[in-house]
């Protein structure tokens, strides 16, 4: 439950999130003011590294050493049939496809037509670009994203389409 808290200063209000923030100088080019910060819980120890001058626009980079205790990844192997979709031969595919049982003399009753169709394709595909099994690497999302946040981006890109 969100709790409205009372107007307060930067620094009070840090205090009260108990939050550091860190800036060894300036970040903004055309004034003394430090307008990027680098903001950890009051425990975390952190370095910030020297800030150089601005680049490509009028503040600076900060970066910084952050000496935090992950907890190692999880990341579990296992392996996937996939097929190289982009070395197939479109020209052989659909030459071989034309001389094909289902192009040439098609069944007449739909189950069957069905049947070959399937058939075909898949040997077709097995010639031309053939199942391998391939590593893949799964790994454990962040604890944060969760099945509300999944939702939230699935609506996101479903209007962005």
């Amino acid at each position: 439950m969100l709790t409205l808290l009372p107007t307060l200063r930067p620094a009070s209000f840090m205090t009260f999130c108990q939050v550091t923030a860190y800036s060894n100088t300036s970040s903004h080019q055309h004034t003394d003011h430090t307008l990027d910060l680098f903001i950890t819980r009051d425990s975390q120890v952190v370095n910030i590294l020297p800030i150089d001058p601005p680049m490509l626009s009028d503040h600076s980079f900060v970066v910084a050493d952050v000496n935090h205790p992950c907890q190692p990844s999880t990341s579990e192997s296992g392996f996937r049939l996939v097929r190289d979709w982009r070395g197939i031969d479109v020209d052989a595919f659909a030459d071989d496809l034309r001389r094909s049982e289902l192009v040439v003399s098609p069944p007449d009753d739909v189950v069957d037509a069905c049947v070959c169709y399937d058939q075909t394709l898949t040997s077709l595909l097995d010639q031309h670009a053939p199942l391998r099994r391939r590593r893949v690497r799964t790994r454990s999302s962040a604890r944060w994203y969760d099945s509300e946040c999944r939702e939230v981006k699935r609506h996101t890109r479903r209007l962005e389409r």
